[in-house]
């Protein structure tokens, strides 16, 4: 087994342990959230079938799927299985039984693969679409797919993604509006919001219904459990103040590796040999105190793409890409890359390093073709991660917003997912 994987067993280990004697321990051996255990795993894209960017949420008896890719940099081919798991609203396992929310086994091999072809570094691409012949789910809720690399009795897992089953019972309403404290008018976004259900009984709304708010499909600052203020005849209010409020941010930096042959905008050089491909980025600066400017982004989002060849899937480069990041001193903070692409962590591939003799930040992070958002962030005094310092907000911003409902019925032993609504920030 590689030290990697032994290192990261110690760690997870200890982890479980740790959330064990607080209380909140589980004897899984992966995490509930969107996690990429081993660094030779890259280019996870989990989404509506072949959307790019759309939100992993899928509706309840619906012919559609959902679509699982991942490129393995180790090459070769390997035993992955696939399993998902029934969650709570809070992103823990459900009382439910396998065969009480799916019809079918877990634990089924991927079958689906490609080598890379022509490329300077080799890998093999692994995809997955799920509902499908070997499983399907039959209960909404949220759920945590886990592909797992080995098989049954030496199976350890690589990645997890989050996804949602929606019933789609009820009508959703939201609004933005301007915050009370007048102090964030200009640097952040206030969401109001309301539920009508007229052809779905909720007995006691105050206490089953519970709201989760997301900005763009973000899980680390999310807004949850937010209960309703009050019922109306004929809406359920949340309306409480400034409660569901976000900081706007800036929009997102970019830059586009689509094709190697050319530069692009934000893309200073292009350096490719027989055995390795470099991207350097332009020096970039921080933006908290510069005035907002408006440009087009994919609120954090990447997308894989090669204009130099078809099937991307396995003819696009891989290729080092370096940040550079010039501040008016050094920061007491550690600084890091982050976007949809980190899987919004604050992860040690991503951290920048301070340049003494050229007083920089520099990162590098090796990245396929493709569009990417990105921002620069730092850990606050939450453990979350912050863009303030480095990016600023303001209030023109164009950010999407979803609004997730979970009605957790009294008695009942697992909580569904009763509606969605998404809208963006208008200017």
């Amino acid at each position: 087994m590689h030290c990697t994987k032994i290192y990261f067993f110690l760690i997870l280990s200890l982890t479980i342990l740790a959330s064990s004697l607080q209380g909140q321990g589980t004897s899984d051996n992966f995490f509930y959230k969107d996690f990429i255990y081993f660094d030779h795993i890259k280019s996870v894209q989990f989404g509506h079938g072949n959307l790019q960017q759309s939100f992993p949420i899928i509706d309840l008896n619906s012919r559609g799927s959902l679509s699982l890719s991942f490129d393995d940099m180790e090459g070769g081919d390997k035993i992955y299985t696939y399993a998902i798991v029934h969650c709570t609203k809070n992103w823990e396992r459900s009382e439910l039984e396998d065969i009480e929310y799916m019809d079918g086994y877990n634990g089924e091999e991927i079958e689906d693969f490609e080598y890379s072809i022509s490329t300077i570094l080799d890998y093999t691409n692994y995809s997955l679409r799920i509902p499908n012949d070997d499983l399907e789910w039959n209960v909404s809720g949220n759920y945590v797919l886990i592909i797992y690399e080995g098989d049954d009795d030496d199976k350890i897992p690589v990645i997890t993604r989050r996804f949602m089953v929606i019933e789609n019972v009820i009508t959703i309403g939201v609004k933005m509006e301007n915050p009370f404290n007048v102090s964030l008018l200009r640097t952040h976004h206030k969401l109001n919001f309301f539920v009508t259900n007229k052809n779905f009984r909720i007995t006691n709304p105050i206490n089953e219904l519970y709201a989760v708010v997301l900005q763009n499909n973000r899980w680390d600052n999310a807004i949850e459990n937010v209960s309703p203020k009050f019922q109306t005849a004929n809406q359920i209010q949340w309306n409480q103040t400034d409660l569901i409020t976000f900081p706007a941010q800036k929009e997102f930096r970019n830059f586009d590796t689509r094709t190697l042959r050319s530069t692009s905008e934000f893309v200073h050089s292009i350096d490719i040999t027989y055995d390795a491909a470099t991207v350097l980025l332009h020096i970039t600066e921080p933006r908290t105190n510069r005035n907002f400017l408006s440009d087009t982004d994919i609120n954090g989002k990447f997308i894989l793409a090669n204009d130099d060849f078809d099937n991307d899937r396995v003819r696009s480069e891989y290729s080092e890409v370096i940040f550079t990041l010039d501040p008016p001193y050094k920061y007491d903070k550690d600084i890091y890359i982050i976007g949809k692409f980190t899987d919004w962590e604050a992860r040690e591939p991503y951290k920048m390093r301070y340049d003494e003799e050229r007083k920089v930040y520099i990162g590098s992070c090796t990245l396929k073709q493709g569009y990417y958002n990105y921002l620069y962030g730092m850990i606050d005094e939450d453990g979350k991660i912050s863009t303030e310092l480095l990016e600023g907000n303001w209030y023109e911003t164009e950010n999407e917003y979803t609004v997730l409902m979970y009605y957790s019925e009294f008695g009942a032993r697992y909580d569904r997912l009763i509606g969605m609504r998404t809208i963006v920030s208008s200017r």
